[in-house]
């Protein structure tokens, strides 16, 4: 199994997992047996549609993400001139199984990118918008969460 490139933050994971449990807990509980699989995603160069970005966005210093359920897709905008990446760090949790992972927009400033999924329909989906340093290896904290449905 290779190693992630982007270490997840104890404190971002912490906070998802409660809320995992919490959604979990008033859907199915997943299985013992499942296990999350983290999954790393370079942004790819788009425009979002305009529904899209005037629904429920989420930002933070640097970076803006949207949820577009039609499709599975995250849009990401890198919002500051730096040297970081626009970040979705998300977890999706459809009852019987978790995901967590990472869209990366290494774009640059005010590009937007998109990762396309495949997630289970009427699964609970949850995401901050970070940055990250890839020379530094460092993270923005985000403590607004955001709430999808897939």
């Amino acid at each position: 199994m290779r190693e992630s490139p982007l270490p997840r933050n104890k404190l971002v994971s912490s906070a998802l997992a409660v809320l995992a449990g919490v959604a979990a807990a008033l859907m199915i509980s997943p299985s013992p047996a499942s296990a999350a699989i983290e999954e790393v995603k370079n942004a790819v160069a788009g425009t979002p549609p305009a529904s899209v970005t005037s629904g429920t966005c989420v930002s933070s210093t640097g970076a803006l993400i949207c949820f577009q359920p039609y499709g599975d897709t995250w849009w990401v905008k890198d919002t500051k001139a730096d040297s970081a990446s626009a970040v979705a760090d998300w977890e999706v949790n459809s009852g019987s199984a978790i995901r967590i992972g990472y869209c990366v927009n290494s774009l640059g400033n005010g590009m937007w990118g998109k990762c396309v999924h495949d997630y289970v329909e009427g699964s609970l989906v949850m995401a901050v918008a970070r940055t990250w340093d890839k020379s530094e290896d460092t993270w923005t904290n985000s403590y607004n969460v955001g709430y999808w449905s897939a």
